[in-house]
């Protein structure tokens, strides 16, 4: 089996966001030399949602990559790890014997793009006089933003 996944950048910022999703697609290929049946798909690590499956049969040299595809949701936490991976596992059972399996992970860099921004305000507070006068303050108040 291989795993590959595509980033959908749904606001089009160019970057990953939290919430966007990463896309799956999976090969799954006989390599054997006896047809399989009932071939299943699980996601390891847990959060990716496959649909699809089984594949009732899979002759030998033969690869399907249609019937199983899957979507995981970014979270905060990926972001800022910079990356996410995942591992699924595909099993096949063969016309006698032990049923056969493999696995394969697949890794989407999450490229950070940190980013801050300060606007600084003040207020001239005048004295009763309704002058600017030497002793006259200025109250400072700062907005921080995460623009990152």
């Amino acid at each position: 089996m291989t795993k590959t996944g595509v980033l959908d950048d749904l606001n089009g910022n160019g970057r990953a966001d939290a919430a966007e999703k990463i896309n799956y697609t999976f090969t799954v290929a006989n390599t054997g030399e006896v047809t399989l049946t009932n071939i299943t798909l699980i996601d390891i690590v847990g959060g990716v949602s496959i649909s699809g499956g089984p594949i009732t049969s899979l002759a030998p040299g033969n690869s399907d990559n249609t019937t199983f595809i899957g979507t995981y949701t970014l979270t905060q936490a990926d972001i800022d790890a910079g990356m996410f991976t995942n591992i699924a596992s595909v099993t096949g059972a063969p016309p006698v014997g032990s049923n056969v399996s493999d696995t394969d992970s697949y890794t989407q860099t999450l490229e950070a793009s940190p980013s801050i921004s300060l606007v600084k305000t003040g207020t001239l507070n005048i004295g009763l006089n309704s002058r600017v006068d030497t002793g006259d303050t200025i109250t400072y108040a700062f907005t921080v933003t995460n623009t990152g």
